[in-house]
């Protein structure tokens, strides 16, 4: 519990710094197909060593997680977490653009360039009460693009309840709380805070979610999702958030805008998934993960 309180004063004596633009906004994109699937209801969700990257509290069993996603524009990212059983957890997190064209004024292409992110975390989580639990992860952020780099720390705070409703759990979490170590040029970016607030119920065949996100730079968001298992081996699902409800193009398809559809497969340890997410007339986004639970 000292580690906890002291991550939590050192995470509010970072948050105090004036803040300048928003920045690192990619560790809001969902690093697996849980994370389209339950969006913000995952500080809930007890399942997965990708729980890391929502609430550290929520740590179970001795798992890990692998997932690699093709995002719009053509844009690739992958995820790794592992659970050493309830204690100690590790997470990354890449992103890349791959090569783009670099552009002058008058729209001439001159040479090339990439961006590439990166988010390697360490999280521990400890018993605050007999239904209770509470976590930090501490975590080093790097961008790169087009030959300027940055660099940042960031803590996620969370706690996980059970009220003692058999299959019901409530999770809460501050994510991104931190500071920006080196800027690309002299400015310090602000990084993407977020309040998430979430509850899942898990029923014989159906389990539900429910989730609110709440940040400076956005407005207020609720995600809902529901997910049937037609057999103990396989899940299907469909989750929806309002944070992309409103990004319209004017196209057919933005009436698809916020949906994710996937399913998850498990079979002796070994879990797969895969999500499939509409992005208006951007594109879609494909994520596939792979899963192993070392408990059984």
């Amino acid at each position: 519990m000292r580690k906890i309180a002291i991550l939590i004063l050192m995470g509010q004596a970072l948050w105090a710094v004036e803040k300048g633009d928003l920045g690192y906004d990619y560790l809001r994109i969902p690093p697996s197909v849980n994370g389209y699937l339950f969006m913000y209801s995952m500080v809930a969700y007890p399942h997965g060593a990708d729980i890391l990257n929502y609430n550290p509290a929520m740590m179970s069993e001795r798992e890990a997680d692998f997932a690699v996603s093709s995002y719009v524009a053509g844009v690739k990212l992958g995820s790794l977490s592992l659970s050493s059983g309830g204690k100690w957890g590790l997470s990354l997190f890449y992103l890349t653009s791959g090569t783009m064209d670099k552009m002058d004024e008058n729209g001439q292409v001159i040479g090339s360039f990439s961006t590439n992110h990166l988010a390697i975390g360490a999280a521990r989580k400890e018993k605050l009460r007999e239904r209770m639990d509470v976590g930090a992860s501490f975590k080093l952020l790097y961008q790169g693009i087009d030959g300027y780099s940055s660099f940042a720390l960031a803590f996620d705070l969370g706690i996980s309840y059970l009220p003692g409703r058999e299959g019901l759990t409530l999770g809460a979490s501050i994510r991104n709380l931190g500071y920006e170590l080196k800027p690309f040029v002299d400015e310090r970016a602000m990084l993407p805070t977020e309040l998430l607030l979430g509850a899942v119920y898990e029923m014989s065949s159906l389990t539900l979610g429910a989730g609110i996100s709440s940040s400076l730079d956005q407005p207020f968001a609720l995600s809902l999702t529901g997910m049937w298992s037609p057999s103990p081996f396989l899940e299907v699902g469909l989750g929806y958030t309002t944070e992309r409800s409103d990004l319209k193009t004017g196209g057919e398809r933005d009436i698809l805008n916020g949906l994710s559809a996937g399913f998850k497969a498990s079979v002796k340890g070994i879990r797969v998934g895969y999500s499939y997410t509409p992005f208006g007339d951007f594109g879609d986004i494909h994520t596939l993960s792979l899963g192993y639970s070392f408990a059984r």
